[in-house]
């Protein structure tokens, strides 16, 4: 009895020690299709961490993550994606700012914070997928283009080998995305020649030859890769080569769909309707030549930027992702904390909960009602909003060269500025709410809480934010420490002015410095026109 009990114990410690080490803790991974069917509705956390200043490339620093207007991303923003009912957060970085120019290796401390927010997504039980952003795009050095391919290729083999080995013991939740949005030398973003084609499949190829090569966990994980320019048209899609791969099934393709594109874009104010077309041929050429062709795809954005078309805006996010979501396609929103925001990171309130709730839904193969009285009640929230609570639009222009200084805090309710140096002109400290669209013939009322201490006189303007900044509407007030309110009505009589801004004058040789003004309950309402 005692010598079979032995047999067994060696034969089971046999089969043990046969088995891969830490299996217990580190099952295998799933196949690319099972991974995207389980990401859920995704979220872009953009303008952030793939912010950049346009200088050359170099070390550090860290400050780079709000040079585009964003705060420091917090741990809680991250809880309150996860509380939104999103499943994976996509999160841009972009590299070359803070990689030493000569040996390419990246700056530690910025790897530290791109983990420790990979961390964070991750702790909430999301699918983060990390990627080479702006290192690619219309002003940056990797392009799809033979021209010094090789220095190039080298140079991203060198990020990736970084990323690969700092990330290595993280599990499949963890996706890696080889570049963002990479086209020519010419920076053309439709019709690419062959040889530029040939280069963004040859750079996919290196980016999963070498995210293999690092071994562990990055042997079986999942690699997500982006057409010419991210793009869905047919000469791209054609024309796009999946990498070889030696694991099997652990690709997934990815573009971006913002058609159509002057529905979508910022670019276009006044084109506030849309039709099907362009959104079907794009799904239509995706279905085709990978879906068919059994390799998994993911829409790694999408979006349209709110240009008073609620509806409209709703409409096409439902349509966008029902059409996505039956055909198998992932869908990740891209957030920049500004025109396509859903969620404030300021504030950290979401700020479009209907179209998360479209998203979140037909994502999840719902069916999302979109009735005349969710439209009725979210445009009155619309109106009534407190446009302090918009932070991403603020801008506080403080002219140091001639001397201004000055701080913002944002708060829930309002901004407040503390200016310690005023400048020569009233215009060098200038806190604005910008980017409003003001429309021919319509009419305004403009209202807000104000409050100086010390007290001062603070011209305020409602004016063009280009050119020659001529004001529509302006007067004076006398700011005291008692809160104070204000309200105004106004008609445009020019033509629909895309660009406006809300101004505020806290600089020049009369003001008493130092002292702190704030703005509180900030409203534009459009009352009169279409």
């Amino acid at each position: 009895m005692m010598k079979k009990a032995c047999a067994l114990l060696a034969l089971l410690l046999a089969l043990t020690l046969a088995l891969p080490c830490g299996s217990a803790e580190e099952p295998a991974f799933r196949d690319a299709h099972a991974v995207l069917k389980d990401m859920g509705a995704g979220w872009n956390l953009g303008n952030s961490l793939d912010a950049w200043t346009g200088k050359e490339t170099r070390v550090g620093p860290l400050s780079s993550e709000t040079v585009w207007s964003n705060p420091k991303i917090s741990r809680e923003l991250i809880a309150l994606v996860k509380e939104s009912g999103f499943g994976t957060v996509r999160l841009p970085v972009t590299w070359f700012n803070h990689m030493d120019p000569k040996t390419y290796e990246i700056d530690p401390a910025w790897m530290d914070r791109v983990e420790e927010i990979v961390g964070w997504v991750l702790d909430e039980g999301l699918y983060c997928i990390l990627n080479v952003h702006h290192d690619t795009g219309s002003d940056n050095w990797l392009t799809a283009d033979q021209n010094n391919y090789a220095a190039k290729e080298e140079k991203f083999a060198a990020i990736w080998r970084q990323i690969a080995e700092r990330f290595e013991p993280y599990g499949e939740k963890l996706l890696f995305e080889g570049y963002n949005e990479i086209l020519n030398d010419a920076r053309e973003w439709t019709r690419p020649g062959q040889a530029d084609l040939d280069a963004a499949n040859s750079l996919n190829q290196t980016f999963v030859d070498t995210v293999r090569a690092a071994g562990g966990n990055n042997a079986q994980r999942c690699l997500v890769v982006n057409t010419y320019g991210a793009q869905p048209n047919m000469q791209v899609t054609q024309g796009m080569k999946v990498p070889t791969d030696t694991a099997e099934d652990r690709i997934i393709v990815e573009v971006h769909v913002y058609q159509p594109f002057q529905f979508t874009s910022e670019n276009y104010p006044t084109v506030k309707t849309w039709d099907k077309g362009s959104v079907d041929t794009s799904l239509r050429n995706l279905d085709r030549d990978f879906l068919q062709k059994g390799y998994p795809v993911l829409i790694g954005e999408f979006g349209a930027v709110e240009k008073d078309n609620f509806k409209a805006r709703c409409a096409w996010t439902q349509y966008m992702v029902d059409r996505a979501t039956a055909l198998g396609i992932g869908v990740v929103w891209w957030d920049n904390g500004g025109d396509y925001g859903l969620i404030s990171r300021r504030t950290l309130k979401v700020t479009q909960p209907e179209l998360i709730a479209i998203i979140v839904t037909e994502a999840a193969g719902g069916d999302f009602d979109l009735s005349d009285e969710v439209v009725a009640n979210a445009l009155k929230r619309v109106e009534q909003v407190n446009l302090c609570e918009s932070p991403e639009k603020w801008y506080t222009w403080i002219d140091t060269a001639n001397g201004g200084k000055a701080e913002t805090r944002y708060t829930a309710e309002g901004v407040q500025v503390t200016v310690n140096s005023a400048g020569k002109e009233a215009w060098h400290v200038q806190p604005s709410y910008t980017k409003l669209v003001l429309e021919e013939g319509a009419t305004y009322t403009l209202s807000f809480d104000y409050s100086a201490d010390p007290a001062q006189r603070v011209a305020w303007h409602v004016m063009k934010d280009y050119g020659d900044y001529a004001a529509y509407q302006e007067g004076t007030l006398e700011a005291s420490s008692e809160t104070q309110h204000f309200e105004c009505t106004f008609t445009l009589e020019g033509p629909t002015d895309k660009n406006c801004k809300i101004a505020f004058d806290l600089g020049g040789s009369g003001v008493t410095v130092p002292f702190t003004f704030g703005i509180r309950n900030l409203t534009l309402v459009k009352t009169v026109g279409e």
